[in-house]
């Protein structure tokens, strides 16, 4: 289905992304803002606890109630709240002050969450009932290889490529641009995605009728 492998992808982006920044998100604030461990590891788990779980529900709920009238907006929803949080992440990650840029990490942990909710509701859906555990397993391997086991890679491969050129800002801008070259790319593969979903979904109505 050419809606699940955009999906898929766009997810797997998703999580390289996140997986990436999350790994490297603590070492950055100690590093480029000076923020003790402590102090960090405090702050960093009331955004997680609060922007995370509020734009999972969101993400869900919002997409629920839109495609009440469009069905797209399941594929729509994580597009346009990815799409937002770039701009917040240049902020995040240039901004001079560490603990204005703390509050600037809360739009990326409550957009980043978005994606979850209509992405594995999606999965259940576009598949016959027979196929649903199937369906999840591929796209859990899929996030898992490309974002848990890449992401986090490739951010340290590239801030140490960088440190010739930055010093020790090099984590900053490996940083900047795996989140917003690959949040664009996400972006881009969950509207590709909306352009078959409905086509696809039909046709699964069509052949459990």
């Amino acid at each position: 289905l050419r809606s699940f492998r955009h999906m898929a992808f766009g997810a797997a982006l998703h999580a390289f992304y996140g997986y990436g920044a999350s790994a490297f998100v603590a070492s950055f604030f100690m590093r480029s803002h000076g923020i003790p461990s402590g102090e960090l590891g405090t702050w960093l788990a009331a955004l997680g606890f609060t922007g995370g779980v509020a734009g999972t529900y969101l993400g869900g709920f919002l997409s629920d109630r839109l495609a009440v009238r469009d069905l797209r907006w399941h594929m729509w929803v994580p597009a346009v709240a990815t799409a937002i949080y770039i701009p917040f992440a240049f902020l995040l990650y240039l901004w001079p002050d560490g603990h204005m840029a703390l509050l600037l990490s809360f739009p990326g942990s409550f957009l980043g969450g978005m994606y979850l909710g209509p992405t594995f509701a999606t999965t259940q859906s576009i598949v016959p009932p027979r196929m649903r555990a199937t369906a999840s397993a591929i796209l859990l391997f899929v996030i898992n290889l490309i974002g848990l086991g890449l992401g986090p890679q490739a951010v340290g491969i590239l801030s140490d490529l960088l440190q010739g050129s930055f010093g020790i800002e090099s984590l900053r801008y490996a940083l900047l641009s795996v989140v917003v070259i690959f949040a664009a790319w996400s972006v881009l593969h969950y509207a590709l995605a909306a352009r078959t979903l409905v086509a696809d979904l039909k046709a699964k109505d069509a052949l459990e009728g």
